[in-house]
Order: structure tokens, then sequence, then C-alpha cells
């Protein structure tokens, strides 16, 4: 049995994000290309200013933090006002802890994804996004974990990473993991799309690129 998931700071309800929330991220609407997305990081963010129909919102919707053999999770404390209609994508970051070195074992993966999967919206999300700054001894951990995700994650459902610069070029690890990656245009600088594999490419599950 896996071990219970650690509450680092608790588990925090989102809070003030209304019927968006329901229709933007929960619902099963595929993603509009906004013209412009924003972060909505850690703090509290009243964006009720933005024009829904040109721009959308990286939302962090949680941490998870890989310590020792334990996984930690702390869900986003902070209020997130939107108009009703937004383009919501929740972002989850990964983060390591420096003193704690993880195991980076199997379970540890598979605590994380739960991890993950609960917060971006379980069996009815419809997108994901992770923001994960992987070095290269957690390279493969990370390669299996977007698989486990995206295996984990609904049909149709668009997960996204926030990369680094270098693996858009010259560093392009991930590129045998998702077949094909592109950059999510209208996204922050850095995001890149699992797109849809090949017929055979089985270790990623389908997903649906934006349109």
């Amino acid at each position: 049995m896996r071990r219970r998931l650690g509450a680092w700071l608790g588990l925090v309800s989102l809070v003030a994000v209304g019927s968006a929330l329901a229709r933007g991220w929960l619902a099963g609407d595929q993603l509009r290309r906004p013209a412009t997305v924003l972060w909505a990081w850690d703090r509290p963010e009243d964006l009720r200013f933005i024009d829904p129909q040109q721009v959308g919102v990286a939302s962090l919707a949680g941490t998870v933090r890989l310590r020792a053999a334990r996984v930690e999770v702390r869900a986003r404390p902070h209020s997130l006002v939107v108009p009703a209609g937004t383009a919501l994508i929740p972002v989850v970051r990964i983060e390591v802890d420096p003193l704690l070195t993880p195991m980076l074992s199997s379970e540890q993966r598979g605590e994380a994804v739960d991890a993950i999967a609960a917060l971006v919206g379980g069996p009815t999300a419809r997108h994901a996004q992770l923001d994960f700054d992987a070095t290269r001894g957690e390279r493969s951990f990370y390669r299996a974990l977007l698989a486990e995700l995206r295996a984990r994650l609904p049909p149709g459902a668009t997960l996204f990473i926030t990369a680094l610069a270098s693996w858009c070029f010259g560093d392009r690890w991930l590129d045998g993991a998702a077949h094909r990656l592109r950059r999510a245009d209208a996204l922050p600088h850095g995001t890149l799309s699992l797109l849809q594999p090949e017929p055979h490419d089985t270790l990623l599950p389908a997903a649906t690129p934006l349109q």
C-alpha cells in the first residue's frame, strides 16, 4: 500500500474561482487558443479585468515536493478570481528537497502521479501542465512520471510541460518520450505540448493538441 501523501502545509481548497473553474478547468470543452496566457502563481490574484475571449490563465494548482521517500503536497492556498468563460490550465510545480535527496523510486513516482492527478481535477481533468526543472539525474524519473500521468488523464485531455530553453533546442532529451513536441505558441514562453503520438509510438497514450 502506498504511503499516505504528506501534508506539506496542508491541502487547501481553491477558492473564489467559481463557475469559471467549473467551465474552464473541469468541463469537457476543448481548450481555446487565447492570444495571451497569463501566469497566476503563488499569491492571490484578481484577474477580473481580463477579456476571456483573448486571455487565458495558467494557474498554480499546487506543489508536489519529493523528499527522501516521501511525497509532500501543498495545494494552492491563495484565491484566484477570473471572469466566467476564462480558459484555465492547472499547473503543478514539482520540487526536490535539496537536503533530503529523494529516492525517485517507482513507489514515490506513483504517489506523485496520484497527487498531480488530484490537483488537476482527477477523472474530470481536461488540461494539465507540469513545471519541473529536472536535472540529468532526474530525467528518467520524469520521463516515467509523464508516461504514467498521461495514462491517468482522461482520453482527450491535454498535457503540457514547462521546459527549459535548452530542452527546446540542443538538449532535446524528451523527444523520445512524446515522439513529437511542439511549442504551445499561445502559452507562456518555454511551454511544450505533448502531442498525439504516431500509431507506432506507445509510450504516451494519445493527447489532444491545441487546435
